[in-house]
C-alpha cells in the first residue's frame, strides 16, 4: 500500500511537466516561433523552465499539506 502511495505521488508530480512539453513541443528556437511569437525565445524557454519547476513544488506543497505523504 505504501509502495502505491509513493508512485502515485511520484506520478502527479511529474503530469504536469508532461502536459507541457507535450503541449507546447519545446520549439523555443526554431524559425516557426520566432516568427509568431512577440516574446523572445530566451525569454520563453526560461518561463517554461519555471513554470515546470513550480508546478510539481506545489503539488508536492499541497500532499504534504493534506497530510497524503
Amino acid at each position: 500500500n505504501d509502495v502505491m502511495k509513493t508512485l502515485t505521488i511520484f506520478t502527479v508530480l511529474f503530469s504536469p511537466i508532461t502536459a507541457v512539453t507535450g503541449f507546447f513541443g519545446m520549439n523555443f528556437f526554431g524559425d516557426s516561433i520566432v516568427i509568431h511569437s512577440p516574446l523572445h525565445p530566451v525569454l520563453l524557454f526560461v518561463a517554461v523552465v519555471i513554470l515546470m519547476s513550480l508546478v510539481p513544488a506545489a503539488v508536492l506543497l499541497y500532499i504534504r499539506k493534506r497530510g497524503w505523504w
